[in-house]
């Protein structure tokens, strides 16, 4: 299934995302293909397994003189890369296990967005084929739908005319759940589609979809066809149960097919819910379990314990309470954005957790020992203003030039990634510890008892944000994760601004 390019694209240098133990690799040196890139971002499985103990099970193919295989992240390496190659192929370059247990649907995957295959298209030769091979149900086609969508958009933004984006498209399936689209630079010729029939026949595969009628007669997937042959993709995907809209950077949940407005509504029909979005019904019984639990274990030992502390004064250390949650659900709104928006910068997401983390605890860590200073020259009120003015005008700044900036810096060695990272992330996390401490001394002020609510407050307010940062992610993007950060934290400017008369301050 997945070496059908290769049966009319073998004359150039193949690259394929994802090698893992070779069987691509074989597939293009046995038809003929002259030198084979293989990008794997997994060095275990290069160095451990494939050049290591089982070397002997295939050749040593990480070895032949005409197989390069490096470990890197796809689009990094395509980035760098003054290479034209014939073809570039990924086939399921995650998991069946991981896509059935629904834990995809969490997950953003950066070679399926439509900024990817535009990379993917500007690093073929002339009449080269991006072919990407995925799982494929004619009764429930929505991730291969959404496949294809992909590939009709990368080209529209090229310039093609949506009246003839049909033209580059040829799509088969193998019988056995797995199908393939062969997305060409250029339109397909004749010659090529006789080609793709003759090897669909000898392989006994399935054509779902040619521009022009094959050489062997077969019988398509008339939705795809209608999908691929509409004026307009938006209306066409727009009327359809679910949401098969093309990922972008910005959102790359390619899993998720839910639209915004089901999303509260699926767990009274878990019954009937697609496998692929399982993981979002475990990400809302997590929102309430945690939610409990919080109040359990916080709240409620602060209502049994601290109660007292509340008595006097209340509206005054509401607000200060008030402040407290802000600062928590601000950081970590702030915090997983961060994480999901660098994963594409940093290449994998390990790097991503452990760079954004580091950085923001070492940075807030350095904002916090220097709010002593700030409040002592500004006053508490407007000490928490600037800070919080100044860092609502970075996160905003971010939220318009990150994405332009990565994929402009994609390209470059990952140690310079990396320290671009903590450089970028360095700037809000001082900023964002710069202001638990004023909240601290407001409340120890006001009392030994509304410090402890403060924290305890604080800390429910990041664990139950954590999951609303992803939900958040999920449907609307990262970028408005950041945005809902900038809202959350001016709010608690003002609720800590109403504390105190200025001339207290």
């Amino acid at each position: 299934m997945a070496s059908l390019v290769y049966a009319i694209r073998h004359e150039r240098p193949a690259l394929i995302i994802g090698p893992g133990g070779g069987t691509d690799v074989i597939s293009a040196l046995k038809h003929g293909v002259p030198r084979v890139v293989g990008v794997e971002v997994n060095p275990i499985i290069v160095d451990e397994v494939v050049r290591g103990k089982y070397a002997g099970f295939d050749g040593d193919l990480y070895r032949d003189p005409r197989v390069h295989v490096v470990v890197d992240e796809g689009r990094s390496y395509i980035r760098r890369s003054g290479e034209s190659y014939g073809s570039i192929q990924a086939t399921l370059v995650d998991t069946w296990a991981a896509s059935s247990s629904g834990a995809f649907t969490l997950s953003e995957n950066n070679i399926y967005t439509v900024p990817a295959f535009e990379e993917f298209l500007a690093h073929l030769a002339p009449g080269g084929i991006l072919a990407v091979t995925r799982w494929y149900d004619p009764s429930n086609p929505k991730e291969f739908l959404r496949l294809v969508a992909l590939g009709r958009e990368a080209l529209e933004r090229r310039g093609v005319d949506p009246r003839n984006v049909h033209q580059h498209f040829v799509l088969a399936e193998d019988g056995e759940r797995r199908g393939t689209l062969l997305l060409n630079r250029d339109p397909f010729t004749k010659v090529d589609l006789d080609g793709l029939a003759d090897k669909a026949v000898e392989a006994r595969l399935r054509l779902l979809f040619t521009p022009q009628p094959a050489k062997h007669p077969f019988a398509g997937d008339p939705f795809i066809d209608s999908y691929l042959r509409a004026p307009d993709s938006s209306a066409f995907l727009a009327k359809l149960p679910y949401d098969a809209s093309p990922t972008s950077d910005d959102r790359p949940f390619f899993f998720y097919t839910l639209r915004r407005g089901e999303v509260l509504s699926i767990l009274g029909n878990l019954g009937k819910l697609d496998l692929r979005n399982l993981g979002v019904a475990i990400l809302l019984m997590l929102l309430i379990l945690s939610a409990a639990l919080t109040l359990v274990l916080v709240v409620a030992p602060l209502l049994i314990f601290e109660r007292q502390s509340l008595r006097e004064d209340r509206g005054r250390k509401l607000r200060v309470l008030g402040y407290f949650l802000c600062l928590g659900l601000g950081f970590i709104l702030v915090e997983i954005g961060f994480m999901q928006r660098f994963v594409l910068f940093l290449g994998h997401p390990m790097y991503s957790l452990a760079v954004i983390l580091a950085s923001l605890l070492a940075a807030s860590g350095a904002g916090s020992a220097l709010s002593a200073w700030g409040t002592a020259r500004f006053g508490t009120a407007g000490y928490v203003r600037r800070v919080v003015g100044l860092l609502a005008g970075v996160l905003a700044l971010y939220a318009l030039i990150l994405t332009p900036l990565f994929h402009a810096l994609l390209g470059i060695p990952l140690v310079a990634r990396i320290l671009i990272a903590v450089v970028l992330v360095s700037g809000p996390g001082l900023l964002m510890g710069a202001l638990l401490p004023s909240g601290v001394r407001v409340a120890n002020e006001m009392g030994r008892g509304t410090v402890a609510w403060g924290w305890g407050l604080n800390g429910a307010a990041s664990v139950v944000g954590s999951i609303l940062a992803m939900a958040l992610s999920m449907n609307f993007g990262f970028t408005l994760s950041l945005v809902a950060g900038i809202a959350v934290y001016l709010v608690g400017m003002t609720l800590l601004a109403g504390i105190r008369r200025p001339q207290a301050v």
